[in-house]
């Protein structure tokens, strides 16, 4: 939140659209409101949710996108395409907790 108003969201979920029951948890919806990108909300929403994570006992959280190079610089690494419940390939992105 900036000056009381919501600007970007994240979530930490067991599941998510993917038939993958043994990945999670996911670092999942995130978003940032177009005025406020640009300022590295992205980056403190994902050390949020990885944060929890560890605090819940995770040493690895998942990202699913069909996006490159956004999510390597936030320390994720490519490990395979998957396919969603649509039929969707999209790219499944992991990072080892510290």
């Amino acid at each position: 939140m900036i000056d009381g108003r919501i600007v970007g969201m994240v979530t930490l979920m067991k599941t998510d659209y993917y038939p993958l029951p043994d990945t999670f948890p996911w670092v999942s919806t995130l978003f940032v409101t177009e005025e406020f990108r640009g300022h590295r909300i992205s980056k403190k929403l994902i050390d949020a949710a990885n944060s929890y994570a560890r605090e819940l006992g995770f040493d690895k959280t998942y990202i699913p996108t069909e996006h490159v190079g956004l999510y390597e610089k936030y320390g994720y690494r490519y490990v395979k395409d998957i396919v969603n419940y649509a039929n969707g390939i999209d790219r499944l992105y992991a990072k080892q907790l510290q």
